[in-house]
């Protein structure tokens, strides 16, 4: 079981990412990744490549292609600031 603590609160622009990714980061759906503790650089990268068209998918490029490059920012900042803790299972 993971447990989340985070650092800080979200930016606005992670508002719609919830509803697949968790208010936490910790996915809520099946298809969906989870993005909490993922490392800064690779969420910028990702999100930049979701908006350019170089990373394709159908959800992803609608929801990142009006993301600024300060939302990217804040996202990747947000999300890799968040630890996770992985405990077994009782």
């Amino acid at each position: 079981m993971a447990g989340v603590a985070a650092a800080q609160t979200p930016p606005p622009a992670a508002t719609p990412c919830a509803a697949c990714h968790g208010a936490n980061g910790l996915s809520v759906m099946p298809d969906a990744p989870n993005l909490a503790g993922q490392p800064r650089a690779y969420l910028v990268e990702q999100l930049k490549a979701f908006r350019g068209g170089r990373r394709p998918s159908e959800t992803m490029g609608l929801m990142a292609k009006n993301l600024s490059d300060a939302d990217i920012q804040a996202l990747a900042d947000w999300y890799s600031g968040i630890v996770v803790e992985v405990k077994p299972r009782p």
